[in-house]
C-alpha cells in the first residue's frame, strides 16, 4: 500500500514538470550523483569512511536541491523546473540545469566525504583487503606492452576520440 501511494504522488510530481525527462533528471542529480561520489571514492581511496560517506551524500542532495531552487532555465516560472527559493541563475536549458545540478551534487559530495574522513579514524588496512583499490596486490605484468589491459584501453580511448572527432 505504501508503495502505491508512492507511485501516486511519484505521477502527481512528474505531472507539474514539462517533461518526464526533466523529473528524471532531477531525481538522478540529487540521489545518483552524490552516490556514484560516495562509491568512487570509497572504491578508490582507503581512507575513506563511512561517516565522511554519510555526510557527503547528504550535503550532495542538499547541494542539489539548494541549486535546483535558486535555478531557473530562461523562459520558465519559478516552480517545479527550477527557482523555487529564489531566481540568482539562469541556465540554458532545463537540461543544462539538470546536469549543472549533477555536476554540483558530486563535487560537494567528493568534498565534503574527503574531509570528514579525514578527521575521522580509518579502518585498518586489514579490513579493506580485496575491497579497495589501492591496498590489492598487483601481478607484475607479463609479455609485451602492446598485449596489456592498459595499452589495448589506451588504443580503444584513442580511437574513440579519432572517430568522434571525424563524424562531428
Amino acid at each position: 500500500m505504501g508503495g502505491v501511494m508512492l507511485a501516486f504522488g511519484a505521477a502527481y510530481a512528474g505531472m507539474r514538470f514539462n517533461s518526464l525527462l526533466n523529473a528524471i533528471v532531477l531525481v538522478f542529480a540529487v540521489v545518483n550523483a552524490p552516490l556514484f561520489a560516495v562509491l568512487m571514492l570509497g572504491a578508490f581511496w582507503k581512507r575513506a569512511t563511512g561517516h565522511g560517506a554519510f555526510a557527503g551524500l547528504v550535503a550532495g542532495a542538499a547541494a542539489a536541491l539548494l541549486h535546483h531552487g535558486i535555478a531557473l532555465p530562461r523562459g520558465e516560472q519559478p516552480g517545479m523546473n527550477g527557482g523555487w527559493i529564489a531566481v540568482l541563475h539562469h541556465p540554458s536549458s532545463e537540461l543544462a540545469l539538470g546536469l549543472g545540478t549533477a555536476m554540483l551534487a558530486l563535487l560537494v559530495c567528493l568534498l565534503v566525504a574527503a574531509a570528514v574522513s579525514l578527521f575521522t579514524k580509518a579502518a585498518q588496512a586489514e579490513e579493506l583487503n580485496g575491497l579497495v583499490f589501492s591496498p590489492i596486490v598487483q601481478p607484475p605484468a607479463i609479455g609485451p606492452r602492446w598485449k596489456r589491459p592498459e595499452a589495448v584501453a589506451a588504443a580503444i580511448l584513442l580511437a574513440a576520440i579519432a572517430v568522434s572527432l571525424i563524424l562531428i
